[in-house]
This record gives C-alpha cells, structure tokens and sequence, in this order.
C-alpha cells in the first residue's frame, strides 16, 4: 500500500499539471489562431456570391461525400407548366476548395474550408436560410480575404444582372411570412420557429446560377415564370377610376427624374377597399405582369416589429417594385394588432415608420387592400370628403379605389368573353348576376360554359356511337369473321 504523503503528492502532480494543461490550450489556440483564420457571414447575397468565386476557381470540384437532395415545384418554360424539379443542395456540411496563389512569386495550390449550415440547423425548404450561413477557414496571409469577399459581392450583382437578361422578365410574387407564426403568447419562441420565410423562383434562380444547387434533370434555361398568355388586364371589368390608376402607373414609372429633380419621392402608395371577390388581388397581379413588376407579399400577422423593417429595408433592392398588404382589416382594427394573443406582434407605430418614415421608400408601389375600409385608422388615409379617390394622408396612401360590384356591362363583357359560343345566352345571364361581384359572376358563367359545353361533346360522341353501329349492322357477317381473323386477339379485344 502506497503511503498517504506519495498519494497526495501524486494528486498535486496532477492538479499542477491538469491547471497547466488548460493554459496550454489556450495558448496553443492563440498561436493557432495566428495561423489559421476563420471568417463568418450572415448574409445570403454574400454566400451567394461567394460560391460562384470559389466554384470559378477551385481545382478540385468533386462534391462532398454527404449529398442532400430536395425538390420545389418550378415552371418549366418548354412543357409549359408546373413539375417538380429535384436538385442537389451543395451548401450542407463542410467543403474544401482546392485554389491556385502565388506566395512570395511561387504558385502553391492552398485550401479554403467552406461550411454552410447542416439539415439540423436549417429552417425549412422555403425558408433558403440554408444560403444564409458562410463559414470560411484559410491559412492566414494565403489570401486577400477582403477582396474576396468584395469579389463575391460583385458576383452576386453580376449573377443578377445575367438572370435578369436571361429571363427578360422580373415579375415575380414573393410572399414574406414570419416567425410570429409559431411564436407562443407567453413571448418565448419555439425551437422550431422558422426564420422569415421568402418563397419564390427568383430566389431559388440565384441558388441555381451560383451552383448553390445543382438541377438534375432540367437545365437553368428550362426555368421560367408562369403568367398569363394575353394581357391579363384586358380580361378584367375595369371602371373609369381603375384605368386611370393604371395609367398612372405607367406614367410615375417613367418618370423616376422628374421626380427626383423637384425632390419629390419617387413612391405611390393605393388603398383598394371593396366586398370580398371584387377583383382587389387580381387587379395588383394583373398590373405586376403587364409592367413587368416584382410583387412582395406581407404576412403582416406573423411578422414582428423586428421581421418587418429588416425585410421592408431589402425590398429597397428590388425596385421599382409593389409591396402588398392583402386584407390589413384582419391584422389591424384601427391601431390595434388583432392578429392573435402573441408577445412581440407587430405594432401600428412600425407600420407607419416604415411605410412613410425617415427611409427613403423610391421606387416602392405600396398598394392595400381591405374589406372594410371603416376598421383603418385615419392616420394611414382614407378617401377625402372632396374627392374620394383621393386620400386623405398622401405620402402614405395617394390614392384610394372602391372595387365595386360588377355593372351591367362588365357583366357583358365577362359573358362575351366566357359565353362566346353561346350568344343566345348572354341577356338572360346578365339579368341573373345583376348585383354580384366579379369572382361570383365569373363562377356563374363559367359553369353554365361548361354544361353546354359539355352537353354539346356528349351529344357529339352519342352521334359518333350511333353512327358506328349503324356501319357495324351494314358489314355482313361474314365481312366481320373475316375481319377478326386478319387481326390479333389483342387489337380484337381492344376494339
């Protein structure tokens, strides 16, 4: 048995030892960090532009050995409609980039680490916050890690700019969801609570050009945006005051300097009231594909104070473009937020400061809508006593449009185009729909095409049945066993 003093001292051995190692540590993580830098970024833009760099400069671009595959519906331009598209993400885990440098006039090939965020960390498919996350790890003095990322930036815009020229569109919806959804009403949010989700093809087209994600069946050309095939503002029933509107769209788009030189804010901002099924949405997506214009969708009822102004700030990048508020009655009844019991919903105050505050808004078309104007507080605008088509805030809202029910001859119109091939059917179904709105009226026409036109292919095919057993009585019955032997057993049990 080993003596009490020899244990003790064996024991202070240990502890001097086990305390000098943890000063060790540090110090050998300090003398790393003189070697080895790592460099981190929260912004996707960035992450983004970053990939094409490394992706045009790499020697080795074989994929790490963990793959991740996911899918999202996408137009494609030559089947023209909408498919599931599968692709590989290439941001998950840890990638090395193998990249050609000159130190001191010698060429070295050194390694850049590249980690992105894992699946368990992600936010969900829609939410891209899988982009958002750069981690760098590079030998210190081997790069310009500055110009690097000022290069990546640039590739971002230069990706932009190329996506733009190959699509020569820049319609497109996004609709911004926040967090707030999943937030419960004690303020404390669930660990599973997604970032602000963003969904649109025009996000995921910048994942696709900067290799981000990888196609495997389609080609980056195949992708297009889905819009209607003719003018889909000729197919509505606009009144005097909605052309107007529309031709004051297009004459505020171009002129960005004339305003600018008055010091006049290049915005607009519409409030469209009216009864549910009006046309309030159609109207804004009608004007967004005709003037070729990015529509930003807000969830106001899931957002935050916070949510909002950071992604109110980004759709500065965007414009000119429409920011749309659908249906704020349901989220505000005068200043207060209506939309549930949540800790930390957006306030009436932020909305305001946003919309109409310090921060320049140029270029932002803000159109809202409501189902009852009556629940808006007077300080966002409503129409003026001397001309109701104007507001009463201007700034805020300029302009204010009543979508009405249908008259009697946008019910016309909507017949003739739907009833085109029943004319006879055109009075009576006008009389019928007098009083309803365009979304009632249209269902209205639409079945009754579709009886006739139905009732007209039955009867079409009954006709073609009739006639065919009438041929088959005149074919003689040896006509028919000589028929049947010249065939297969097949094609005669398929006839």
């Amino acid at each position: 048995m080993l003596p009490t003093t020899t244990i003790l001292g064996g024991t202070a051995i240990i502890g001097v030892l086990a305390a000098g190692w943890s000063y060790v540590k540090i110090y050998l993580q300090k003398l790393i960090s003189y070697v080895i830098v790592s460099v981190t970024s929260d912004n996707r833009h960035i992450s983004m532009g970053m990939h094409v760099i490394l992706n045009k400069v790499s020697v080795n671009k074989k994929s790490p050995a963990n793959k991740v595959y996911d899918c999202k519906t996408l137009f494609i331009k030559s089947l023209n409609k909408k498919v599931y598209a599968i692709y590989e993400k290439m941001t998950y885990g840890i990638r090395i980039y193998w990249v050609k440098e000159t130190l001191f006039k010698i060429p070295v090939i050194i390694p850049i680490i590249f980690k992105g965020r894992t699946p368990s960390q992600g936010s969900g498919p829609e939410s891209e916050s899988d982009s958002k996350v750069l981690h760098i790890i590079y030998i210190r003095g081997t790069i310009d890690i500055d110009k690097l990322f000022s290069d990546a930036m640039d590739s971002y815009i230069e990706l932009n700019d190329v996506i733009n020229d190959n699509t020569n569109k820049r319609f497109f919806v996004r609709k911004v969801i926040g967090k707030g959804i999943n937030q419960h009403s004690d303020g404390h949010n669930r660990s599973d609570a997604p970032d602000v989700i963003e969904s649109d093809d025009s996000s995921i087209m910048c994942n696709f050009k900067s290799g981000i994600y990888r196609l495997l069946k389609y080609k980056i050309e195949d992708i297009g945006v889905e819009g209607s095939r003719k003018d889909p503002l000729d197919s509505m029933v606009l009144d005097k005051h909605s052309e107007e509107l529309v031709i004051e769209l297009n004459r505020w788009l171009k002129s960005k300097d004339w305003f600018t030189t008055r010091g006049i804010p290049w915005k607009r901002g519409w409030l469209l009231h009216g009864l549910p099924g009006t046309g309030k949405t159609s109207f804004i997506r009608a004007i967004g594909e005709v003037y070729d214009l990015p529509i930003i969708s807000f969830d106001l009822g899931s957002l935050t104070n916070e949510e909002f102004v950071r992604k109110w700030q980004e759709i500065s990048h965007e414009t000119p473009c429409i920011a749309l508020i659908e249906d704020i009655d349901n989220v505000f009844h005068g200043r207060t937020n209506v939309a549930g019991d949540r800790m930390g919903n957006l306030s009436f105050d932020t909305f305001l400061n946003c919309i109409d505050g310090i921060d320049s808004n140029n270029g932002i078309l803000l159109v809202i809508t409501t189902n009852d104007i009556t629940k808006l507080d007077p300080a966002l605008g409503k129409p003026s006593e001397k001309d109701i088509n104007v507001s009463t805030r201007p700034g805020r809202i300029d302009r204010v449009l009543e979508m009405k029910v249908l008259s009697k001859t946008g019910r016309e119109k909507i017949a003739k185009r739907i009833l085109d091939n029943w004319p006879e059917t055109h009075e009576k179904i006008v009389s019928e729909g007098d009083g309803e709105s365009g979304a009632q009226f249209q269902e209205r026409c639409t079945q009754l095409a579709l009886k006739l036109y139905w009732q007209e292919k039955d009867k079409t095919t009954l006709d073609n049945v009739t006639k065919n057993i009438s041929t088959t009585r005149s074919i003689s019955p040896r006509k028919i066993r000589d028929r049947d032997k010249s065939t297969t057993p097949i094609a005669r049990s398929l006839r």
